[in-house]
């Protein structure tokens, strides 16, 4: 039987001739029965074990969730977010794309795995047992159930995918920071440099969660006000302090259903010792919410 993986990889943009299986497609396959053989561990709790965050910034990972989005907009989407990913954070050697399988993904992992010293591994999208029964789901917000079912699949994701990096020790030390990046983000010149600046002088400290990258003032560019959020958007893409990074994979899995992904961190209570988070902003703004077309079949 030809390889799911092989048809996944095997575009003419890809280099390979249908039904043939290159590098990148063993790769790929190869962490996919990884993944397979741990299924039944990726659900475990761990406890907490906080050591010294990262001292350099090959401490470092990059979560990348390509999901199909209305009009198949996903396709030219990660053309745009994978190359700025790979121009910008050329010093990230671990990249975790997770997602549907489709073009967007191959193209994604080509694009990131062309790119000699880092490493662009796949995982497919979990189908999440939590919302087998989806009137058991929190309705909080007033949302309708189908969009509380949308967006806590979507946080769901985020846990499994930081729950297979916790638990993947040769990918990722559990101190490491993890970036969010979702696939309608574009990174614009001199993020990387920013961003490398910032961890140089704030990375070791424990006192934050997370960092905020957009959402908190508008994009200056117009063009990009297309579906109704007025420049605000891209508010799920953020960097997770590697230091409390576990303890948030188990606060964001009792809480799925609770709240939207971005608005999950500001739920989650300070450790003992810290009278509340410190909620930083990294600026100036270097990054671009260009997506129109969202993850939810309803949102044009």
């Amino acid at each position: 039987m030809r390889c799911l993986l092989c048809f996944l990889l095997a575009p003419a943009a890809l280099g390979a001739t249908p039904g043939s299986c290159g590098e990148l497609c063993r790769r790929v396959r190869a962490s996919a029965e990884q993944l397979r053989a741990r299924q039944g561990t990726c659900g475990s709790s761990r406890p907490l074990q906080l050591q010294s965050p990262p001292s350099s910034l090959e401490e470092l990972m990059v979560v990348f969730p390509v999901v199909r989005r209305a009009r198949g907009a996903e396709r030219q989407y990660v053309q745009r977010s994978a190359s700025a990913l790979k121009r910008e954070l050329s010093f990230v050697t671990e990249v975790l794309v997770v997602g549907d399988a489709g073009d967007a993904t191959a193209t994604s992992l080509h694009t990131l795995g062309a790119r000699i010293g880092t490493r662009a591994r796949y995982q497919e999208r979990a189908k999440h047992p939590e919302l087998r029964d989806p009137s058991v789901l929190r309705q909080d917000f007033g949302d309708p159930l189908e969009k509380v079912l949308w967006r806590s699949r979507l946080v769901l994701d985020f846990h499994s995918a930081i729950q297979t990096a916790l638990l993947d020790d040769k990918a990722l030390v559990l101190t490491r920071h993890a970036l969010w990046l979702e696939d309608d983000v574009e990174l614009l010149p001199g993020f990387g440099q920013l961003l490398r600046s910032w961890l140089e002088q704030h990375g070791q400290r424990k006192d934050w969660l997370v960092l905020q990258l957009l959402g908190f003032e508008r994009d200056a560019d117009q063009r990009t006000w297309t579906w109704g959020t007025q420049g605000w958007g891209g508010g799920g893409t953020l960097l997770y302090n590697g230091a409390w990074l576990s303890s948030y994979a188990s606060f964001v899995k009792q809480n799925f259903d609770r709240a939207p992904l971005d608005w999950l961190p500001k739920l989650m209570a300070p450790p003992e010792g810290l009278q509340a988070w410190w909620q930083p902003q990294l600026r100036p703004v270097l990054l671009r919410h260009f997506g129109q077309h969202s993850t939810h079949r309803d949102f044009w």
